[in-house]
């Protein structure tokens, strides 16, 4: 019934634990848990690249504190151990939306002109790209000892499969973190802490008892956001293999009709619309045609994705 079963069982993992993550309320990013858990203040917190800086204190570890240009302007001195951020036990995400409106390229020509043409030849446009390069760089640090870097698949784009899942810490170090996902273990440095919008921390009970009714709604907004955004993925995964099937001589603009109606006339569950997309990337367009072929002829979509994912459950 269904095509290259080990990959769709290894995308139905993924998706699976992307919505673990994404569905859950009790997620928040760095700036949220240090205001919620903290103490810190949000005019405390500074604008992107310049949220705060990691230090060294007087007991030698590793925090965070005021950037300076905050501090002068509060007049205050607010520090958290990196490590009662990043404790045992606790999970987190990197969010995939790092990558929207993002150019590897663009930010490689701004680093450039930087170096050779000093701060005015970029704008706050490029040191966002800037930004969001170097904090990628870190992620895939933590990545590279398990990956096979090819040159088809650099070692610089490994990140890519791992956004929105989550990891557990098992340790906490001087200037790293030990995480697990699955049956991996990665080492990340505590510099993936240098864009807190984009790392997702699981917020503790102290933390969800303190929320007021509209950081529960705001909460609540963002998790439906991040379910649009995965919805919005799972659509630009999908496209190439939809793209071959409504190209087939064999499908009529009938046949077009129908697909239409049954795949977004709102049978299908999300959680399986998000699979499938998971499913498509991995397979590749070939495959995921005849998945979706195999799904229209089944007759009931909504009901071979479900049956789909009963199977590779068992």
């Amino acid at each position: 019934m269904f095509r290259s079963v080990f990959l769709i069982s290894a995308a139905l993992c993924i998706s699976l634990l992307k919505m673990q993550a994404y569905a859950s309320d009790n997620f928040q990013n760095v700036e949220d848990i240090l205001v919620y858990e903290h103490g810190w203040q949000r005019d405390q917190i500074g604008p992107t690249g310049l949220s705060y800086t990691i230090d060294i204190d007087a007991q030698n570890r590793s925090i965070l504190t005021l950037h300076p240009m905050i501090q002068q302007r509060t007049a205050t001195k607010v520090s958290t151990p990196i490590c009662s951020l990043l404790k045992k036990g606790r999970q987190f995400y990197f969010s995939g939306t790092v990558q929207n409106g993002y150019s590897e390229n663009k930010a490689l020509d701004a680093r450039k002109r930087y170096i050779l043409q000093g701060e005015s030849a970029v704008n706050d446009a490029d040191w966002l790209q800037i930004d969001k390069y170097n904090w990628i760089s870190y992620i895939n640090e933590g990545l590279y000892s398990h990956q096979s870097c090819t040159p088809n698949q650099p070692c610089g784009h490994v990140a890519d499969k791992y956004y929105d899942l989550p990891f557990t810490i098992q340790s906490c170090h001087a200037t790293n973190l030990i995480a697990q996902s699955g049956s991996l273990t990665f080492s990340f440095p505590h510099l993936i802490l240098t864009m807190p919008e984009f790392l997702y921390l699981s917020a503790s009970k102290r933390s969800s008892g303190q929320t007021s009714q509209n950081d529960k709604n705001d909460t609540l907004a963002n998790s439906l956001k991040r379910m649009e955004e995965m919805a919005i993925t799972a659509g630009k995964q999908m496209a190439p293999g939809l793209e071959r099937l409504f190209n087939r001589p064999d499908f009529s603009l009938q046949d077009k009709n129908r697909f239409m109606k049954q795949m977004y006339g709102g049978n299908i569950e999300p959680q399986h619309l998000i699979m499938v997309g998971e499913i498509c990337e991995m397979i590749g367009p070939e495959d995921c045609e005849q998945l979706f072929l195999e799904a229209f002829n089944y007759g009931n979509m909504a009901e071979y994705f479900t049956v789909m994912e009963q199977m590779l459950r068992q």
